[in-house]
């Protein structure tokens, strides 16, 4: 299935909360490599050196396909693997959140730990502006002038990028395109042109 668009943040947020003693910062950032991810790490830990825990989950790649979690010294599972688990079910990718916790002196025990973490990255994704980003690949097309009046009218009819036009004998025009059109406009596109056309994907 081709994927037409992705998930995302638009912007920084953080929040902070107190459960049963322990303080909890929550923090959500847009990002598009894992360079990113490792900067906004490395300036949490400076930010809040004297923390008890740094715990995260990122995941990026339009479906998500790259992720990476961390409890950061809690028990196993009680912190990253929720964190994750949380974008997953908010399809939400090309973001990092970590959870801050300063230990406040009453242990939560496993649950009670897990839920403290899911409640965290809940409030600080539900302040979160999510965005829906589309997904555009590149297709150049070749075709004689007399055809421009039939391809425009494809290209207007299915909201086609147009990224670049040039003019010699024929015109080409460089497309951005939603992954899932391409193979139904390549026929129209064909048949508009009666096969008088190039594509290159």
């Amino acid at each position: 299935m081709s994927i037409d668009e992705y998930r995302t943040i638009a912007s920084d947020v953080s929040t902070e909360q107190k459960i049963k003693g322990s303080r909890f910062i929550g923090m959500i950032f847009p990002v598009d490599s894992q360079d990113e991810v490792w900067y906004h790490l490395a300036r949490c830990r400076k930010i809040y050196h004297d923390a008890t825990h740094h715990c995260y989950a990122f995941r990026t790649g339009i479906e998500g396909k790259v992720s990476r979690f961390s409890d950061d010294g809690e028990p196993s599972g009680t912190a990253g693997k929720p964190i994750l688990m949380l974008l997953e079910h908010r399809e939400i990718t090309n973001a990092l959140l970590v959870v801050v916790r300063y230990f406040g002196g009453t242990k939560l025990g496993t649950g009670g730990l897990v839920r403290a973490y899911i409640e965290a990255a809940r409030a600080v994704v539900e302040q979160a502006s999510v965005i829906r980003v589309p997904v555009l690949k590149n297709l150049r097309i070749t075709f004689p002038y007399d055809h421009t009046s039939g391809v425009m009218h494809i290209i207007s009819q299915n909201n086609i990028k147009i990224i670049d036009t040039e003019y010699s004998d024929d015109v080409t025009l460089h497309l951005g395109i939603r992954p899932s059109l391409i193979d139904p406009v390549t026929v129209h596109l064909r048949d508009v042109t009666a096969g008088n056309i190039m594509i290159k994907r």
